[in-house]
C-alpha cells in the first residue's frame, strides 16, 4: 500500500502526499511526489525574486505577451477576489504619482463629452512649454504649488466643457490665477484682454 504522508525537506513537516506536487524525477521519469512542499517551493520562489525580479518579470512578460486575454481576466478575477489589497495598491501609487489622477480625471471629462484624448502628463506639457504662461507669457516659477496664485496649471484652450479635446494640441501650461480667470471661455473671447485687467 503507497504512503499516504511524507516529509518536507525545507520544513521538516509530515504533510499529506496532497500538499506535495509531482514530478518525473529520477531515471525511469514516472510521477513521484516532489521532495518540497507547495507552501515551501512558494515560499523559496517569493525569495528568489526578492533578490532577483529581473528573470521573473521577463519571463512574466513575455507569457504576458502572448496570452494577453487571459492575462486580463486573471487579474479581473483577482481584483474581484481581493477589493481590498487593489484599493491599497490604488492608493499607494496615487500617493506616488497624483499627475496620473489629474490626467485620468481630465482624460473620462472628456470622453464625457465624446471628446478626443491622449494619454500624457501634466509635466510633460509644462516642460514642452517651458514653463511660461500660454495666456500672460510670464514664466512660471515651478517652485509654487497650488493653491499660489502664480502656481502653474494645465489650461485646455479649447474648455473641456465645450468639447475640446484632452490632447496636447489643445492643452497648455499657464499659471493658475490666469487659468481661474480664463475659465471655460475660448481664445476667441479676448482672453488676454481679461488677463491684463486682473
Amino acid at each position: 500500500m503507497p504512503e499516504e504522508t511524507k516529509k518536507c525537506t525545507q520544513c521538516g513537516e509530515v504533510k499529506p502526499l496532497e500538499a506535495f506536487g509531482l514530478s518525473r524525477a529520477g531515471r525511469s521519469r514516472k510521477l513521484r511526489p516532489r521532495p518540497a512542499c507547495k507552501k515551501c517551493r512558494v515560499e523559496a520562489e517569493k525569495a528568489r525574486y526578492r533578490t532577483d525580479p529581473g528573470p521573473n518579470k521577463a519571463r512574466a512578460a513575455a507569457w504576458y505577451a502572448a496570452n494577453t486575454e487571459r492575462g486580463r481576466a486573471n487579474a479581473r478575477k483577482s481584483a474581484a477576489a481581493n477589493p481590498e489589497r487593489v484599493r491599497a495598491a490604488n492608493r499607494k501609487r496615487a500617493a506616488a504619482h497624483p499627475e496620473e489622477g489629474r490626467s485620468r480625471v481630465q482624460r473620462r471629462r472628456a470622453r464625457l463629452r465624446n471628446a478626443e484624448t491622449e494619454v500624457f502628463t501634466d509635466l510633460e506639457i509644462f516642460e514642452r512649454d517651458g514653463w511660461m504662461c500660454g495666456i500672460c507669457g510670464e514664466p512660471v516659477d515651478r517652485s509654487l504649488k497650488a493653491p499660489h496664485a502664480r502656481s502653474v496649471s494645465l489650461d485646455h484652450i479649447i474648455p473641456v466643457s465645450k468639447r475640446g479635446p484632452h490632447t496636447r494640441a489643445n492643452v497648455r501650461a499657464t499659471h493658475l490665477r490666469c487659468n481661474q480667470i480664463k475659465s471655460a471661455r475660448e481664445e476667441s473671447e479676448n482672453v488676454g484682454a481679461i488677463v491684463d485687467r486682473r
